[in-house]
């Protein structure tokens, strides 16, 4: 007599389990915690959809106002034609600090030269979402109607 397997059991495959304490899954997910909230978020998301873990968001990021202006572009110190200055302070003939002054071109192509830290305090954001990529070109969109709705940018004046 031979023995024959019926067909309709399904076999299960044999699975390894690993057993960790709980401090060490504890300390394990504090870690990737802590990776995941070090590194880019568009980094991490473009690495997630090339695993196949998750689709890829959207990409969003804002541009600042300042003056009520959109600013979609600054000029350095040493840049042609630009107005911006490094001032340092003297007290006598004692250094004591330095204000930055930065030149800002608005969307309407209107310069604004003002002390640094008003734009890099600014609240004002226009957020908008990534719609596509030429080199260091990004094609945007923002969520404001009222501007233009398809912008090309250089990637070094966004914040995503």
């Amino acid at each position: 007599m031979t023995y024959t397997p019926k067909k309709d059991i399904e076999e299960k495959p044999l699975t390894e389990q690993v057993v960790i304490s709980k401090e060490d899954f504890d300390k394990m997910r504090e870690d990737i915690s802590l990776l995941k909230n070090s590194v880019s978020k568009y980094k991490l998301e473009e690495q997630e959809a090339l695993l196949g873990k998750k689709k890829k968001k959207e990409i969003r990021g804002h541009l600042k106002r300042l003056n009520g202006k959109l600013i979609v572009r600054w000029m350095g110190l040493n840049e042609e034609g630009s107005k911006a200055e490094q001032k340092i302070l003297y007290q006598g003939t004692t250094p004591i600090g330095e204000v930055l002054i930065g030149h800002y071109k608005t969307l309407e192509g209107e310069d604004i030269i003002c002390e640094a830290s008003k734009f890099y305090k600014s609240i004002a954001l226009e957020k908008f979402t990534k719609i596509g990529q030429e080199g260091d070109m990004w094609t945007i969109r923002f969520d404001n109607k009222e501007l233009p709705q398809d912008m090309k940018i250089h990637v070094k004046y966004l914040n995503p």
